[in-house]
């Protein structure tokens, strides 16, 4: 292989939540007469909570306290209703990258707590880093949190590799300078082209030279 470590995105990317997440959303910002489309929110994802839904709340003027308690709303709706499905080939990627010695971590815009709610343990456990939401002051697409788990994984980030489903965590990979790999699980091709590849689907990447 020709890397040392490999930074995943979680939702999206290793697991198909976008729905339900859009779907939390979707349920929280009706209370405040607010309708969303898919269209609209997929392209958001990877940026911080709390920046989604200042997104969405833009015309409102609401004060951050009450911003919080409705991105709280969300979470409560997602923890409720959502069900964990991982991408086709995911554990196997996970497994045979993990038999070659490659590093391997998440780097996601979701919180330790939510992370640890909604993401098996078992899961969790397999990978030598989680970078949450919680451990940079900025987010996607700013390069900290690619920049913060290659440091935690002692690696160079020109050994790097990210595999990145949207638009916001494609940009915080280039802006770390860092190779990155795109999966067209939620957006079209032409949104994703600052990747430097693109796949359709997760278990394409098995059969990727940069795999073998």
């Amino acid at each position: 292989m020709e890397f040392k470590g490999i930074l995943f995105d979680l939702d999206g990317t290793l697991i198909d939540s976008m729905r339900d997440n859009f779907l939390a959303w979707k349920t929280a910002l009706k209370n405040e007469n607010i309708s969303i489309t898919e269209e609209e929110y997929y392209p958001l994802e990877g940026l911080p909570v709390l920046e989604i839904a200042k997104f969405f709340l833009k015309e409102k003027n609401y004060p951050l306290e009450k911003i919080q308690k409705i991105v709280e709303l969300k979470h409560k709706f997602y923890k409720e209703n959502h069900k964990i499905n991982f991408y086709v080939g995911v554990k196997e990627l996970i497994d045979y990258v993990k038999s070659k010695n490659i590093l391997i971590a998440i780097v996601t815009a979701s919180s330790y707590e939510k992370l640890y709610q909604t993401v098996p343990k078992d899961f969790l456990d397999k990978f030598d880093c989680l970078i949450s939401g919680d451990c940079t002051k900025k987010g996607k697409p700013f390069p900290d949190p690619y920049l913060t788990a290659t440091k935690k994984l002692g690696l160079n980030p020109k050994d790097c590799i990210v595999i990145e489903n949207a638009p916001i965590g494609v940009q915080s990979a280039k802006n770390a300078k860092i190779y990155c790999i795109a999966i067209g699980s939620t957006v079209s091709k032409e949104r994703l082209n600052n990747a430097d590849f693109f796949v359709n689907k997760f278990e394409d990447l098995i059969n990727l030279k940069q795999f073998q």
